[in-house]
Formats: structure tokens, C-alpha cells, sequence
């Protein structure tokens, strides 16, 4: 039996690899992979300083230092091919695969029901954002660290012992740094001692299995605080003015019916990387939509708790799966997303659990019972795996993924937003603007989709039109610096240097760490005259990223124009240093070198820029 099991292994951790091996060939996607990876600075090597940048910095509204430890030692292995990237995001995958098969046949003594839970779970197309997407490679590191969480926590629980209840802490601490959705793993344990560790017995044992998840609670309760501060601080999470009570209510059962409907039917073209907040769309969230979704929640509860002593497994599965997804359920709503295919990464876990073990128990131990219930598993996780292949392709790159979006949700003023940002940065101006229109007219209110419009508009001159959509996206978002700058920007460019220097320095003033608000603030300043100005930004720039070469020559040539010519020539020096492929670093170093008469220094920095210049792509 045990050569039987590894063989299980293997096959499961070789077939998880196959399936998603097309995630392999899609690049990065322009959906927060250039603020968490592509073009995030502060995750460009692996050292001391990023340790210490990841544990005391919020990024992206998110505070998870050990994701971004794990995409800093991508970029010193990978670079920026993103084939190594999506390959670490497949590899953890399958790492929790095999973590849940031990953790359910350990949990529940059943090694084949806890085998056909691991491979649904692990070929469900509802995985393909969390393993596709890889930005969201805090899913995959958290849910590894969790599995090993319970592993650790099953151990203790059969033989406690301090040793083994501080690798319990352990494991729940990386699981806390790798994403805030594991606060919810003291719930799971507490359920797990009800069945099937059946720990919680009156008198004694107890208050002893509650007071040994304390510290866990305290930790969960300290994650909890830290991040909804990084979402709050970042402008994610949605005012009760905005969104109200009623509206995060409804929509929060609508999504517990909703990931229960996309597991049992997950077909094709229904599995988007966005389903907009039904506040921001046309149509809002219907009575039918809600009803329904109430009825099918307390029925499964009412399901659960009636068969909770001849199949507690029920309950467990239900309350896990219902437990887990209360950190993301939209009660503190974050983002404009309903709910997130992502989200039921962890949670699913109990359902594929439940429903495994309850395919098992109505199929009886007889052997034909056991081949038609093998049987109907092995079809169900082929069609799984071919429906996991074919959603793929929708991360291909940025153009597939809206493409894919805006065509399962045409309503939603975010999806044309976003498809619209990608025509126009591959030069398809025309059609994006159309897109622009649609994302304005669909979300009247919706504040990104007028900021990026004014954008367009301002680029055609069209500055009217351009600032009556600014001033639409500032009014209902003030402090929006990226907005506030690109305005100051459109202004100055439309000859009004006053008021446009005005917002940028408002735009900075709001949001510091931009670096392309500063530089745009720096280049207003110089062009009207205060280049002393100019350089202090530009001080403050490098300060944040000391080891980006375009900071360095920024500010050197900034230096070199507020006469501060030996700076200027040592920044350039270092900024051709960090990338001896900088073209224009080489070249304005020539020229400052020139300048201060080392003609045969300067000569040779100017023929490096000419060199770089002449190969393929420059």
C-alpha cells in the first residue's frame, strides 16, 4: 500500500505540472504585475535592504513581506523572462496538492476520498488565476504555508508538545507574511477539533484547546490591523458611504452562491480575472440574483447542521468553506470586485473534502461501488484538467485577458477601461478611445475610467473636453494623486505652467513615493527656471530607489544644469555602473566629460552610446 501511495504522489504532482504547463509560454499581464514585479524597484535583486524594504513598507495596498522575499529571488534567478516566474507559481501548486492529500488522509484516515479531493482541487479551472496570474503568487505561498500550518497542527493534536506547537506558529506566521487571508486558520482549527480530532469534550480539555489558540488569535488579530491600515492607507477599501450595508450584504451571500456555482459548473467563458461590484454596474445586483442566493445558503446550512452527527464531515466542509472566505466576502469591501476566482483558492479546500468523503460513504465499500465512484472521479478531473488547459489562454497577455473579460462581462465599465489602456499602449488608439467612451458611459461615476479618458482626449489637444473629465474624476476622488498629476500635466502642455505646476505639486505632496510624479514635477520645475528645486526632487527620487539608473541620471543631469558638475558627472558614472547597457547614461556622461575637458574619457562613454544604439531594438 505505501509503493501505491507514492505512486499516487508522483502521478498527482507530474499531472499537475502537465496541466498547467501552458501557463509556462503566457507572459506578465499589465494587471498588477508591473507594480508587484516588472517594475517594482524595490524587488530588483535579492538583499538585505529588500528584507527590510518588504517588512516595513505596504505596496499595492498589501502588506505581505514574504511574497515579496519570494519575487525578489525570482528576479535574481529569472530576470524578467517570465516563463521561471509562471514555473514557481506551477511548482507551488502542485506543492499544495500533495500537502493536501497528506493533510486530509492524515486528518481523516482515508487515503483514497482525501486522493479525489486533492486532484479536484487541484485541476479545477477556478485554480487557473491564482497559478496563471503571477502577481498572485501570495495564493500559492500562503496556501502552502497554511497546509503546513494543519499538518504541523494535526501532529500536536495527536501528541502535544512544545516543540510541535511552535512549529504550529511557525507555519501560521509564513502563511501571515505570505498573504492576511490565513487569519482565518484558528477558525479551521478550532473546527478540526470538533471532527474528526474530536478535542473539544467538556470539562478540561476544553479550555485547553481554546486557550492554545490565543497566541494564534493574537497573531491573526495583529495581521488583521496591519492589513486592512495597508488597504486603507492605499485607497482600496470602499467607504460605507459608497458602498452601504445592504449592498455588501447581498452581494456577500450572492458570492458564497456564486463560488459554490462556478465549482459545480465551472464552464467555459464564465471564469473572468474580474466580476465587477455590482454597485458599479448598470444594472446593480437583482432581487431574483439575491433570493435565490439566500435560499441556496441556508438550505446547505440547514443540510449541514441536520446531518451533523452521522456526517460531520458536512459541517466541517461547510463551515470551512464559509469560514475562509469571510476575510473576502466584501463585508470590508476592497477593490470593485464582487468576488475573485483567486479567493476560493483556500476555501474550496473543505467542499472537495466534504464532497469526497461523502461520494465515499454513499458508494458503501462494495467493490463495484468503489470503481463507478473511481471512475466518475478520474472523468470529472479529465474534464477538470482539459477545461484548467483551455483557461490558460485567457492569461496569455493583457490583450487576451481583457478580451476574455469585457466579452463575459460586457456591462462592466472596468473591463472596457482596462481592455481600452491595452489597445492604446499597443497603438491601437482609435479603438481604445472607443472602448474609453463605453467605460464612461457604462460607470458615469466611476472615477478611473474619467481619468482616463481626460488622458486621451489631452494627447489630441482636446483640452476642454480633457479637463471637464479631470475635474469629473477629482471630484469624486481628491486625493488621487496619479490623476491630480496627470492633470498638471495636460496643463502645462496646454500653456498654463501655473496651475499645472500647482498640481503636480499637490499630486506629490499627496503620494510621495511616485516616482513618475516626481520626475514630472522635477521637469516642470526646471522648465520654469527653478532648477535648484528640481534637483531636491530629484534627491528625493534616488532616495527612494538608490539602485535605479534612471535616478541617477536624472538627477545628474539636473546637477549638471544647476552648475553642480562634479555630482552630476559621479551620479552618471554610477548610473552606467548599475547598467553598463544604459545608452543614455553613457551618452550624457560623454557629453558632461566633454564639457570638463576630458575629451578622451568623453570619447569613449559617447562611442559606447553610439555602439548601443546601432544594436537590434534600440
Amino acid at each position: 500500500m505505501a509503493r501505491t501511495r507514492a505512486w499516487v504522489y508522483a502521478l498527482l504532482a507530474l499531472a499537475v505540472v502537465a496541466v498547467y504547463r501552458p501557463s509556462l509560454d503566457n507572459g506578465f499581464v499589465d494587471w498588477d504585475d508591473p507594480d508587484w514585479v516588472t517594475h517594482n524597484p524595490h524587488v530588483s535583486e535579492l538583499s538585505w535592504s529588500l528584507v527590510g524594504w518588504a517588512f516595513t513598507h505596504v505596496r499595492q495596498a498589501n502588506w505581505v513581506p514574504l511574497t515579496w522575499i519570494s519575487h525578489a529571488v525570482d528576479r535574481q534567478l529569472f530576470g524578467l523572462d517570465p516563463r521561471g516566474h509562471h514555473l514557481v507559481n506551477v511548482l507551488l501548486h502542485a506543492a499544495s496538492a500533495l500537502l493536501l492529500l497528506l493533510v486530509a488522509s492524515r486528518l481523516t484516515g482515508r487515503f483514497w476520498p482525501s486522493a479525489a479531493a486533492a486532484a479536484l482541487f487541484a485541476f479545477h479551472p477556478l485554480r487557473v488565476e491564482s497559478v496563471g496570474w503571477i502577481s498572485e503568487r501570495k495564493d500559492l505561498l500562503c496556501s502552502v504555508f497554511v497546509l503546513l500550518t494543519l499538518l504541523a497542527y494535526e501532529r500536536y493534536a495527536r501528541r502535544p508538545g512544545i516543540a510541535r506547537y511552535l512549529a504550529v506558529l511557525l507555519a501560521f506566521v509564513l502563511a501571515l507574511l505570505s498573504k492576511p487571508m490565513a487569519v482565518t486558520v484558528p477558525f479551521v482549527l478550532l473546527v478540526l477539533d470538533v471532527w474528526p480530532l474530536g478535542r473539544l469534550r467538556w470539562p478540561v480539555a476544553r479550555a485547553a484547546v481554546l486557550v492554545e489558540k490565543l497566541p494564534l488569535l493574537v497573531l491573526a488579530a495583529a495581521v488583521s490591523f496591519v492589513a486592512y491600515l495597508a488597504q486603507d492607507g492605499g485607497g482600496a477599501i470602499r467607504t460605507w458611504e459608497t458602498i452601504g450595508v445592504g449592498e455588501r450584504s447581498a452581494n456577500a451571500v450572492v458570492a458564497l452562491a456564486a463560488y459554490l456555482g462556478k465549482t459545480l459548473w465551472p464552464a467555459p467563458g464564465t471564469l473572468l480575472p474580474l466580476y465587477t461590484h455590482p454597485h458599479y454596474l448598470p444594472e446593480g445586483l437583482g432581487l431574483g440574483s439575491i433570493l435565490g442566493a439566500v435560499a441556496v445558503v441556508a438550505a446547505l446550512t440547514a443540510v449541514a447542521v441536520a446531518e451533523r452527527r452521522r456526517r460531520p464531515y458536512l459541517l466541517v466542509g461547510w463551515l470551512w468553506y464559509v469560514g475562509m472566505l469571510v476575510p473576502v466576502i466584501g463585508l470590508v469591501q476592497v477593490g470593485v470586485q464582487a468576488f475573485a476566482d483567486r479567493y476560493a483558492y483556500l476555501p474550496s479546500v473543505g467542499l472537495f473534502i466534504a464532497g469526497s468523503l461523502l461520494v465515499a460513504d454513499a458508494v458503501g465499500a462494495g467493490v463495484a461501488g468503489r470503481r463507478i465512484a473511481a471512475a466518475a472521479t478520474l472523468a470529472s478531473v479529465a474534464v477538470l484538467a482539459a477545461l484548467s488547459w483551455r483557461q490558460q489562454a485567457a492569461w496569455q497577455d493583457a490583450t487576451s485577458l481583457w478580451r476574455h473579460t469585457v466579452a463575459g462581462q460586457p456591462e462592466s465599465p472596468i473591463a472596457h477601461l482596462n481592455l481600452a489602456n491595452v489597445l492604446h499602449g499597443d497603438g491601437r488608439a482609435a479603438e481604445a478611445l472607443e472602448h474609453y467612451r463605453q467605460a464612461v458611459a457604462l460607470g458615469p461615476d466611476y472615477a478611473p475610467a474619467h481619468a482616463a479618458l481626460a488622458v486621451r482626449l489631452g494627447e489630441r489637444r482636446r483640452y476642454d473636453e480633457s479637463f471637464r473629465h479631470f475635474r469629473i474624476a477629482l471630484n469624486r476622488r481628491p486625493d488621487d494623486a496619479l490623476t491630480r498629476g496627470s492633470f498638471g500635466n495636460a496643463l502645462l502642455q496646454a500653456g498654463r505652467a501655473a496651475e499645472g505646476l500647482s498640481e503636480l505639486e499637490a499630486a506629490v505632496a499627496a503620494d510621495p513615493e511616485q516616482v513618475v510624479l516626481r520626475n514630472s514635477l522635477a521637469e516642470a520645475l526646471v522648465a520654469g527656471g527653478r532648477v535648484g528645486d528640481a534637483v531636491d526632487v530629484h534627491r528625493g527620487t534616488l532616495a527612494l530607489a538608490p539602485g535605479s539608473p534612471a535616478a541617477h541620471s536624472n538627477l545628474a543631469v539636473a546637477c549638471l544644469r544647476a552648475g553642480l558638475r562634479d555630482e552630476g558627472i559621479r551620479r552618471l558614472r554610477e548610473a552606467v555602473r548599475l547598467d553598463p547597457a544604459y545608452r543614455a547614461g553613457h551618452h550624457n556622461l560623454g557629453v558632461a566629460l566633454r564639457e570638463a575637458g576630458d575629451a578622451e574619457a568623453a570619447e569613449r562613454h559617447l562611442e559606447i552610446a553610439r555602439r548601443l544604439a546601432s544594436q537590434p531594438g534600440e
